[in-house]
């Protein structure tokens, strides 16, 4: 009986137990469902997208032709392209958006996000227009100026095997960047010539007589990309109320340098003819240095001038470590083949002086800043050029807006002009600026673009509307970083300086020369090289004078007599 009770309840158990598991587990979840429903939120979701950069596409330089310069002048060249935007055109800033125009050869340091623009092959652009905004895209038009003497790629040129493009680089108002470069285009050569004066203006004179050895000076710019010979042609003499008895025009003689008339010049043709011994070099400067005539003594540290065809040297040091300063003003005349001749003395400075530099502007020779007793200075020294070439007695005028030495300063239209040098402890970069008044003192200072890098102990001289600095120190003015280099920039209808560029660079590495330019040739005077020199090298720039003499036979009438001269570019590459 027992054992079957026993057997019963425990078969009862077996199936008690999952039945009161299951009503317990039907609880816990009624109660736990209860629970969300009572006391529960509803989460946000979040995601993070990263900005994607501007796309650039459809970058075109001069919309994809082949580049025309324009003579003496700039071209304005376009540069077209298309940025596109995720977030829209209003998060593309073109405020932030640059674009290039160069040569191949420029493309490390033109195509970059920080380009070093230079006037011979890296053009920054100079204004941006803008399309309205379609969706995420706007067109816009960068425009760049280019330079007639900008480095032509055409099958004539110095670099056949090039070409230019165009680089954009866009930004967005987080900083995204991308970038984009054009198909390449050619930029042709440009053959032209300027003539600087208008008329070839031979005064009076009496019937039977002729210009003996007073010429009149044509001088021939180079205003292309190429360098080029000349051919010359004109007509003859005549009144204007009658053709009859004209100055024949194998009356009019010229040459490539002052002349006597009668002697081995050249007679003026109808028909165009080669001048002899005549070429221009593609601007800014010929492939090559001669020498000439050297100094009395080596000198560095001081400043040359030219005035009527005559070289002037001021001060400076005759010693190592400048232990002998000097207050001597050198000159010598420049002959008929550009080469010097012998040197003398003429009137000195007030005081012995070296770093300085010195200008020459309307028969005035101007001296600024440099050492004196010790000391930098900001002292404007001038005085005037006699009719014998000989220097008349100092004085001084407006100061520099602060003492500097070891800087170059040069003329041009009436404006003197100081670059680089050592002011306030350190090289700089800066160019001071100021005109020169009718009275010949000189006006107020100001500044204009800087040079590419801060030096001192260079030369700087201006030719035809360029400014060219020579030599110098880049550093400490240790031999390693003495430089040979020569920058080079335009100057603008309103007197401030353009972008600087590269040129042909000096024979050897110098400082504390001083250079000048007379008659389209660059001469650079003494300095250091190592040890103190008496070398002058020179150099021809891209222009050159044409000198011109007449006869008047004894049969012409009296009254005044014109004609027309042409002057005829020849390409010469």
């Amino acid at each position: 009986m027992h054992a079957r009770l026993r057997k019963a309840i425990q078969a009862a158990g077996i199936f008690l137990l999952p039945a009161i598991f299951a009503a317990a587990l039907g609880a816990f979840f009624a109660a736990t469902t209860a629970w969300v429903a009572e006391g529960g939120t509803t989460p946000t979701s979040k995601l993070q997208v990263t900005n994607v950069a501007p796309a650039v596409s459809a970058v075109l330089l001069n919309h994809g032709n082949a580049i025309t310069l324009n003579a003496n002048a700039t071209a304005s060249i376009d540069i077209n392209y298309t940025l596109t935007d995720n977030n829209g055109c209003s998060d593309t800033s073109v405020a932030l958006t640059t674009s290039t125009a160069f040569r191949d050869g420029a493309t490390s340091v033109c195509a970059v996000p920080n380009p070093v623009a230079n006037t011979l092959n890296c053009y920054l652009y100079v204004s941006h227009v803008t399309s309205s905004c379609s969706g995420s895209s706007v067109n816009v038009t960068d425009t760049v100026e280019i330079y007639y003497f900008a480095e032509a790629t055409d099958s004539s040129s110095t670099y056949p095997s090039s070409s230019w493009y165009a680089y954009v680089i866009a930004a967005d108002s987080s900083g995204a960047t991308s970038t984009a470069t054009s198909t390449g285009v050619a930029l042709n050569t440009l053959l032209a010539i300027e003539i600087t004066s208008s008329t070839i203006n031979y005064g009076t004179l009496s019937v039977g007589t002729d210009t003996s050895s007073t010429n009149q000076i044509a001088t021939v710019k180079n205003a292309g990309n190429s360098s080029t010979t000349l051919r010359v042609s004109g007509t003859a003499l005549t009144r204007t109320t009658t053709t009859t008895l004209p100055i024949a025009t194998s009356s009019q003689h010229y040459a490539t340098s002052a002349f006597t008339y009668g002697n081995n010049e050249q007679p003026l043709q109808p028909t165009a003819t080669d001048l002899s011994g005549f070429i221009i070099p593609r601007p800014p400067l010929d492939a090559r240095w001669a020498t000439t005539t050297p100094l009395p003594s080596a000198i560095y540290d001081h400043s040359a001038v030219v005035n009527n065809g005559f070289i002037y040297t001021t001060g400076g040091c005759n010693a190592g470590a400048c232990t002998a300063v000097t207050s001597t003003v050198y000159f010598a005349p420049i002959s008929s083949t550009n080469s010097v001749g012998a040197w003398a003395t003429t009137t000195p400075l007030p005081t012995a002086i070296y770093q300085h530099s010195a200008v020459v502007n309307n028969g005035f020779i101007y001296t600024t800043g440099g050492f004196a007793g010790g000391a930098i200075t900001s002292t404007v020294y001038f005085a005037p050029i006699s009719s014998t070439n000989s220097v008349g007695a100092w004085a001084t005028t407006t100061p520099l807006p602060r003492a500097i030495y070891d800087h170059s300063a040069v003329v041009n239209n009436g404006f003197i002009y100081t670059t680089g040098g050592f002011a306030g402890g350190a090289a700089t970069s800066t160019v001071y600026f100021a005109p020169i008044s009718a009275t010949n003192s000189v006006g107020a200072w100001a500044t204009t673009t800087p040079l590419p890098t801060a030096i001192y102990q260079h030369s700087a001289v201006v030719n035809n509307g360029f400014i060219y600095a020579t030599g110098g120190c880049t550093g400490s003015c240790a031999d390693v970083t003495v430089t040979s280099t020569v920058y080079f920039a335009p100057i603008s209808s309103t007197n401030s300086v353009g972008a600087w560029a590269t040129t042909t660079p000096l024979p050897s590495v110098i400082r504390s020369h001083s250079a000048v330019v007379n008659n389209g040739f660059i001469y650079t005077t003494g300095g250091y090289t190592g040890a103190v020199t008496s070398t002058v090298y020179f150099i021809s720039a891209a222009s050159r004078n044409t000198y011109w003499g007449v006869s008047v036979s004894s049969t012409a009438r009296n009254g005044v007599h014109n004609g027309q001269t042409t002057f005829t570019a020849v390409f010469s590459p």
